[in-house]
């Protein structure tokens, strides 16, 4: 005999969308009939009732009666089916720690303060990547990361070691969807993570074949960034934990061609932190204010695009910083050098190697030394 869920309130919190959004996605269809209290499903020979109002007195009753028709068509228990609906509108990301120090799903505080700070971390660093693909994420959160992370929840604990779940909610998904279509940015929050990664063990594999840190130069555009392997690196931390994280997918919208399971090797901590440091070494600094004296000139002719080299503090200490400029813009420059000006203009620092390149100069001008 199948289990039957009888707990009224369990029953009353299953929404509407999720119902709806676990019909469509499992080939049952909406049929035209008017009616002020229900909406009717069918699928072969079976018809399901689903309630206009959440409201209503029976609401409970309903769906338990909804849960009795599922279980018997897909052979299935009520508790499987009810977990199923229920997240049928998230994906779900589960982060578990393995390791000898937990026993019994009980953890030592100061682990476990971690693992939820930076399961935080780990997804906001992969909404950070989805939005713009960058080596490190630094300053305030762009207003479409700060929409989904409001939005964002913590699943109910579950046994199993220690497994802390991430749920993103995902909106169901339009019939007159188009295949090849942006995806809502939700769910492009989840796969970019389940890309890093990946991407993360590939990258860490060729790093310790060939000793070349910039492989992982090329893991930035499937979401590899500092705070991403300052997350991971921090939830292996000194004891040096294993960190699994596992992938479930909004049935609205079916599942993603990644693994559903990653792991991240414990020895993988002392890369990630070289990994770490690298990457913010190469990041841009966005909209850097670049201010000093032009001691270097260079290009072909009067209607040609110049290249100067400036002195110009980063980070407290002097640097010599290459500059692409236009035929207007290298006047200025011209203007600076030879008068003894200072040159200021405003852009994108980036260091490749052991240069420093502005790109992207802006607000460009000469000014008096004081």
């Amino acid at each position: 005999m199948k289990s039957m869920i009888t707990d009224k309130e369990a029953l009353s919190q299953v929404s509407l969308i999720s119902v709806s959004s676990y019909l469509r996605s499992n080939g049952w269809s909406e049929l035209e009939e008017e009616d002020s209290r229900a909406f009717f499903w069918e699928k072969d020979d079976e018809e399901i009732l689903v309630p206009k109002n959440q409201t209503t007195k029976d609401y409970s009753i309903r769906v338990s009666q909804i849960l009795k028709v599922l279980s018997d068509v897909e052979e299935r228990s009520q508790n499987q089916i009810y977990n199923d609906i229920v997240r049928s509108t998230f994906d779900c990301v589960r982060l578990r720690i393995n390791d000898s120090s937990i026993r019994n799903g009980n953890i030592p505080i100061e682990v476990g303060s971690r693992l939820y700070s930076k399961a935080y971390d780990l997804i906001a660093s992969s909404a950070y990547s989805t939005n713009q693909s960058k080596p490190f994420f630094r300053g305030g959160r762009p207003k479409i990361v700060n929409e989904f992370l409001s939005k964002t929840k913590l699943g109910q604990s579950e046994e199993g070691s220690y497994i802390v779940s991430i749920l993103t909610p995902i909106p169901p998904k339009p019939m007159d969807f188009q295949e090849g279509a942006s995806k809502p940015f939700s769910r492009r929050v989840t796969t970019k993570l389940n890309d890093a990664l990946v991407a993360i063990n590939s990258s860490t594999l060729q790093f310790v074949t060939n000793g070349r840190m910039d492989v992982f130069k090329d893991s930035i555009s499937h979401g590899v960034s500092a705070n991403l392997c300052d997350a991971i690196s921090t939830l292996i931390g000194d004891e040096g934990l294993e960190v699994e994280t596992s992938f479930t997918w909004s049935s609205s919208w079916g599942n993603e061609s990644g693994p559903t399971l990653i792991q991240i090797p414990a020895d993988s901590f002392d890369i990630l932190k070289e990994v770490s440091t690298y990457l913010k070494e190469v990041a841009p600094l966005d909209n850097f204010s670049l201010e000093g004296s032009v001691v270097k000139l260079q290009r072909i002719d009067d209607n040609s695009t110049g290249q100067i080299t400036v002195h110009s503090e980063v980070e407290d200490r002097l640097r010599k910083i290459s500059i692409d400029l236009d035929p207007n813009d290298y006047n200025v420059a011209i203007d600076a050098h030879s008068n003894g000006r200072i040159f200021k203009c405003n852009g994108e620092l980036e260091k490749i190697g052991h240069t420093f390149i502005l790109k992207n100069p802006r607000n460009v001008e000469a000014v008096d030394a004081e």
